[in-house]
């Protein structure tokens, strides 16, 4: 009797060891990041001690508002989407004590995509008009929204942040200029920042912004980026610490007025990988304007225009710091069936000018029209090293018509 009541006191010491366990903060946060939301809801409600904890995961990352709907004070509920204008939002401001229920919940978000815009209205700002003294998520680490009219206010918590601006000539003009500094104002120490969408031109002049910790820029432009544009933009980041940059342009854009343009400026001192989505005269302009010594790695993704990398290539070769990782995708690539072992073997003879230069790793992923048609000769070539003075050499080439491999290269 007394071996079979020490054995149940053992079980429950090992119970009880089990659930301090659960007491400590990383512990039950880690378990608690790998549940399913329906698991977390029911912790929610049926555990008091750790209800506290699961609600902090449930709400942590959100992608709508329409969860938060029903939490806004009875005024505001009523009348959100009956708000068309700024003068209506004013009206429906109510005391602070009436957000208790939503600050409760809010406080929880750590990333809050807002989605897109209702009436030309943000959801984000609005929020700001209805309470212009207090930060809506005030332990904010990522934001996403679309830009609308009205004020903005950012938590000093934030590190990453995306505005998307919708600003099409035929529609309202919201200014990024200004939003920019607002960010730079509240958030100093933000990390990321992505841009997307249309831009109207932003003023002429201004100081750069006061970012003191930005890391990582990516500028991508839907239907046009213009040259007063970028230049502008450039010049708004000229002195934030920006060592990943990442720009898509659209086809037909420009990045300079003249030709002699490309020579009166020089932007982003500091950036370390630079990743580029455009055509290659795009992007042999972009590579000429980056005067950072300290850029290592490019990543190229070849967009309308599967010819003209020669420039690039040589804008590449010729910088007075080598390069040391490139990587190279083009897709589409229209051929004769004739062509296409010519086709490849000039696009390598292009690269060995930056091969030459100092490069250390390349990695080329080439779309091609009837690339089963390369002659075996290019696959021996492959076979056999291009670069022996690689550390990494690595070659992917498939059919655009039919997504099979024709040639897969590794070489490390």
């Amino acid at each position: 009797m007394a071996c079979a009541t020490s054995a149940l006191e053992e079980l429950d010491n090992r119970k009880m060891d089990f659930c301090r366990v659960l007491y400590i903060t990383e512990i039950l946060r880690n378990i608690l990041d790998n549940l399913d939301k329906q698991s977390l809801f029911r912790i929610t409600v049926t555990c008091r001690d750790f209800s506290g904890p699961a609600l902090d995961t449930l709400w942590a990352v959100m992608d709508s508002f329409k969860p938060f709907i029903p939490l806004l004070p009875e005024n505001v509920r009523q009348n959100w989407d009956l708000a068309y204008t700024l003068e209506d939002l004013s009206q429906m401001q109510c005391p602070e004590e009436e957000w208790k229920v939503f600050d409760s919940y809010a406080r929880r978000v750590r990333h809050f995509d807002c989605g897109n815009n209702t009436n030309n209205r943000s959801v984000y700002q609005q929020l700001i008009i209805l309470r212009p003294t207090s930060v809506a998520f005030p332990h904010l680490k990522g934001l996403s929204f679309t830009l609308g009219p009205g004020t903005l206010m950012f938590p000093p918590s934030l590190r990453i942040l995306e505005i998307c601006s919708l600003d099409f000539p035929f529609g309202p003009a919201f200014n990024i200029h200004l939003a920019l500094r607002r960010a730079a104002e509240d958030v100093p120490f933000l990390g990321s920042l992505r841009i997307v969408g249309e831009f109207h031109l932003f003023p002429a002049g201004g100081y750069p912004l006061p970012f003191k910790a930005l890391h990582t820029v990516e500028l991508s432009a839907f239907l046009e980026l213009q040259p007063k544009v970028f230049h502008h933009f450039s010049h708004l980041l000229s002195t934030a610490p920006v060592r990943f940059l990442r720009v898509a342009i659209p086809i037909l854009s420009q990045l300079f007025v003249e030709p002699t343009d490309r020579d009166k400026m020089s932007i982003f001192l500091n950036v370390e990988v630079l990743d580029i989505i455009a055509n290659p005269e795009q992007a042999s302009n972009l590579v000429s304007l980056v005067g950072s010594p300290h850029l290592h790695t490019v990543i190229f993704e070849a967009r309308g225009c599967s010819s003209g990398f020669d420039r690039f290539l040589s804008v590449l070769a010729q910088r007075p710091v080598p390069i040391r990782s490139l990587k190279i995708t083009v897709q589409g690539v229209e051929t004769r069936g004739a062509e296409a072992s010519a086709d490849v073997q000039g696009f390598l003879r292009a690269l060995e000018p930056v091969v030459s230069a100092g490069l250390e790793r390349l990695t080329v992923n080439i779309s091609m029209e009837r690339a089963s048609r390369v002659c075996s000769s290019v696959w021996k070539r492959l076979d056999e090293g291009c670069w022996p003075a690689l550390e990494h050499f690595e070659c992917n080439l498939t059919d655009a018509d039919t997504g099979d491999s024709v040639i897969s290269v590794v070489q490390s």
